[in-house]
């Protein structure tokens, strides 16, 4: 029986703070969640910068991607689902990622099954 190969999809929200770097270079990412399926993933994603004293009102600028097809109207890249900016100039983008290569199976010195090791280690 063939292991069965499970893809995780991993929620990041990063943060980038222009007023003290203009360049932007320095960014903030943090892991808010890991699902099972992509639509899970779409859903955290969404409400990633919410919650009942933060709403999209709360911004000065905040977008939602709607259509996973869509190509070229969304400036923030392929994997981004939410762009906001904060009143205060805070950039931040919620993106929607599965680790490199999730979709492989490995076997190596830690993992003699085969299986898929399932997220970055």
């Amino acid at each position: 029986m063939r292991p069965r190969v499970l893809t995780q999809w991993t929620v990041l929200q990063t943060t980038i703070d222009y007023n003290k770097d203009t360049a932007g270079a320095i960014q903030n990412t943090e892991i808010e969640g890991t699902y099972l399926t992509r639509k899970e993933a779409y859903e955290a994603a969404k409400t990633a910068l919410l919650d009942e004293e933060v709403t999209k009102n709360s911004f000065a600028e905040y977008e939602e991607r709607t259509d996973p097809t869509e190509k070229g109207e969304w400036p923030y890249g392929e994997e981004v689902w939410v762009h906001a900016v904060a009143e205060t100039g805070e950039n931040f983008n919620v993106a929607v990622k599965t680790p490199p290569h999730s979709h492989l199976k490995h076997k190596g010195k830690g993992d003699q099954t085969g299986q898929s090791l399932g997220g970055w280690l």
